[in-house]
């Protein structure tokens, strides 16, 4: 392996034996430059739930009439954890998790798939508004023990926000001011 033009090369097909045996022929395997990692587009502190600009504010809905298997199957189809229950006036009438449909199931076997969405919904929606930051997502999730919580703007429903989102922002943003630090001590 050698390193040129901020690449590496290596010897194709040859084992470090054959290297002087045969004519040398090198093979371009890649930049040894690091990927720029994806920052946050703002810190969490210094705007308050960018999540959601990030990722978007779509949420999947569903009636309370709506069966568990419609919705067991919307969560596979959409790649989704959970779905929120709208009343007929678009308020929150519950949330509906995969975990909330595999206690059913466990309980009363295949015949719950038939049940509606709100025999077995959480009732009580522990909810967030746009102005909470991210460390208060984390504690609500973390107390509560839940993993969406779904984001309430004038009343209505503006957005959702996964454990997944929040440990992904989280992430970026550790990763973002480890790259400052560094900046900060290179330019001292």
């Amino acid at each position: 392996v050698k390193i040129a033009n901020h690449g590496l090369w290596h010897r194709a097909n040859q084992t470090p034996a054959e290297w002087g045996k045969k004519k040398r022929k090198w093979r371009w395997i890649g930049h040894t430059r690091k990927k720029k990692r994806k920052r946050p587009p703002v810190s969490p502190e210094k705007h308050r739930l960018g999540i959601l600009k990030e990722k978007g504010r779509q949420v999947e809905t569903a009636g309370a009439e709506t069966s568990l298997q419609d919705i067991a199957s919307l969560l596979g189809e959409k790649k989704i954890g959970a779905v929120i229950i709208l009343k007929d006036n678009g308020k929150i009438a519950g949330i509906l998790s995969e975990r909330d449909i595999v206690r059913a199931v466990a309980g009363e076997g295949a015949a719950a798939l038939k049940k509606p969405a709100g025999d077995v919904m959480t009732r009580k929606v522990i909810t967030c508004s746009e102005s909470d930051s991210v460390h208060d997502l984390m504690e609500s999730m973390t107390a509560g023990r839940f993993r969406h919580l779904p984001v309430v703007d004038n009343g209505k429903l503006a957005g959702i926000i996964s454990i997944g989102d929040v440990v992904k922002w989280r992430i970026a943003e550790a990763e973002f001011e480890a790259e400052e630090m560094k900046r900060y001590i290179a330019s001292v």
